[in-house]
């Protein structure tokens, strides 16, 4: 399960997030993209944890993460092809 407050974790610069390795489980919420502390990400780290399913199509390049630079997302358990 994704904790309901990752948005707002502390020590994490406007344009990184780092999540790997956090035993995050479940889906990676494409509602993040209409999040205001994810909109002006360049790199977001969630590998490593115990995620699954597809990639919702907010994380490809026409997505409303459009300034994702890089998306590290191995070691986990998605499924399909990237958005």
């Amino acid at each position: 399960m994704m904790p309901s407050g990752t948005a707002d974790c502390p020590h994490q610069s406007e344009t990184r997030r780092k999540l790997g390795q956090n035993q995050l489980a479940g889906s990676l919420p494409g509602g993040w993209a209409s999040n205001s502390a994810f909109q002006s990400l360049t790199e977001l780290d969630v590998s490593s944890n115990m995620l699954e399913g597809n990639l919702p199509d907010a994380y490809g390049a026409a997505g409303s993460f459009s300034g994702l630079q890089l998306l590290r997302a191995g070691s986990n358990a998605f499924t399909g092809g990237r958005p």
